[in-house]
């Protein structure tokens, strides 16, 4: 007769419950300030679950991609406490140095031609960066170049301008990294990445 043999165990009782312990982000506080670097306080609210994912909701486009647009507009109407916050609110935080920017481009025979361009403003390049964006979450270059275009570069140029014209690599590099170098450094930015941060945390 062949002895049983009992298979070993894969872990203690203790271990196989460790494994479904979930730790969770405790919601006595709903209420926490955020001071910014520039200094300035901030207090978000986390008002109830379901208010927030109506929020969070809301804050999608009919093709189900997150807008920018539509989510900060919302952290600073229902997260924000205060009736103050809006994009004029933040757009009168950038230093009007950050308010235009240019490049000099030299070509092969040592003409000069300066771009300029200015910053359209905090709205409208949550606007541009959500137009930029097709319906399966890709970037797409050609619709944001156009509107930097169009928006951003206050030269008279167009896709037929750069057909007949060496730079449209250059122009348009230095007009992105100018858009978003001054929409990262803004005091905006810097607020509501930290309210999302605090709104998710507490979400969880």
């Amino acid at each position: 007769m062949t002895e049983k043999v009992e298979a070993p165990e894969t872990g203690t009782e203790a271990e196989k419950s460790a494994k479904k312990v979930v730790k969770v982000v405790k919601k006595n506080n709903t209420q926490e300030t955020f001071k910014s670097s520039r200094g300035n306080k901030y207090i978000f609210m986390f008002t109830n679950t379901r208010k927030v994912q109506a929020l969070l909701d809301a804050a999608n486009r009919p093709d189900g991609i997150q807008s920018e647009t539509l989510l900060t507009r919302l952290l600073m109407d229902q997260v924000l406490e205060g009736n103050e916050y809006d994009f004029d609110y933040f757009e009168k935080k950038i230093a009007n140095k950050d308010k235009s920017d240019e490049i000099t481009l030299e070509d092969q025979d040592g003409n000069q031609t300066t771009y300029h361009m200015k910053w359209p403003g905090l709205e409208a390049v949550e606007r541009l960066l959500d137009g930029a964006t097709d319906s399966q979450g890709k970037f797409v270059n050609s619709v944001y170049y156009d509107a930097l275009m169009k928006h951003v570069i206050t030269d008279k140029v167009d896709w037929k301008y750069w057909d007949e014209h060496d730079g449209y690599a250059e122009v348009m590099a230095e007009a992105d990294a100018y858009i978003n170098t001054t929409l990262q450094n803004s005091e905006f930015q810097e607020v509501m990445v930290a309210a999302y941060a605090f709104l998710i945390r507490k979400f969880q």
